[in-house]
C-alpha cells in the first residue's frame, strides 16, 4: 500500500471511519436488560443503537431469530418466552447501517423485515437510541418511546 508523502495513510482512516462495532448478549429477562445503563450517544454519526426483541407470545412459543447486517451475521438464535436478546452496534460514518432479521415463532408462521435502517421514522421510534422489538400472537410491534405505546408493524406470515 501506498503512503502519501507527510499525510498519514488514507485507508486507515477510511476504515476507521466506516467500521462499525458490534456486539451481542444472551437472551436475558426484560428486567435484567433494564438494570445495563446505555453509553451516551455521540450525535447522529456514528451513534450507538441498541436493538432489543422480547418474546411476549403468550402461549410459550420459542422465538427463533437469525438476524444479520451486510458486514456482521449475528447467527440463529432462540428466545424463550417472556425473555429478549439485544445486541449493540454503531452506525456507520455514512449513515447506511441496515439489520434484517428472520424470525420464527413455529414451522409456519415466519416474519422478514428490517429492524434497524436509517429511516427518519423508524429511528423516531426509537428515539435515536432503543429499538425494541415485541413478538406477540398477531405479529411483532415496535415500542413507540415518544408516545409510549406499542405499534404493530408486521403481521405473521404463513
Amino acid at each position: 500500500m501506498m503512503l502519501l508523502k507527510g499525510s498519514i495513510h488514507v485507508t486507515t482512516i477510511f476504515l476507521a471511519l466506516v467500521s462499525s462495532f458490534v456486539s451481542t448478549t444472551t437472551a436475558t429477562s426484560p428486567s435484567t436488560a433494564a438494570a445495563a445503563a446505555p453509553a451516551p450517544g455521540l450525535g447522529l454519526a456514528l451513534h450507538r443503537w441498541y436493538i432489543h426483541i422480547f418474546n411476549n407470545m403468550s402461549q410459550g412459543e420459542v422465538l427463533t431469530t437469525h438476524c444479520k447486517s451486510k458486514d456482521d451475521d449475528l447467527g440463529i438464535r432462540k428466545i424463550f418466552p417472556r425473555n429478549e436478546w439485544n445486541w449493540t452496534f454503531k452506525e456507520n460514518f455514512f449513515q447506511t447501517t441496515l439489520f434484517w432479521c428472520y424470525l420464527a415463532k413455529d414451522k409456519v408462521h415466519h416474519a422478514a423485515f428490517e429492524v434497524f435502517s436509517e429511516n427518519e421514522e423508524l429511528q423516531n421510534s426509537c428515539d435515536y437510541k432503543h429499538c425494541r422489538w415485541e413478538a406477540r400472537e398477531d405479529g411483532f410491534y415496535l415500542f413507540n418511546i415518544p408516545k409510549n405505546q406499542a405499534e404493530l408493524r408486521y403481521k405473521w406470515q404463513p
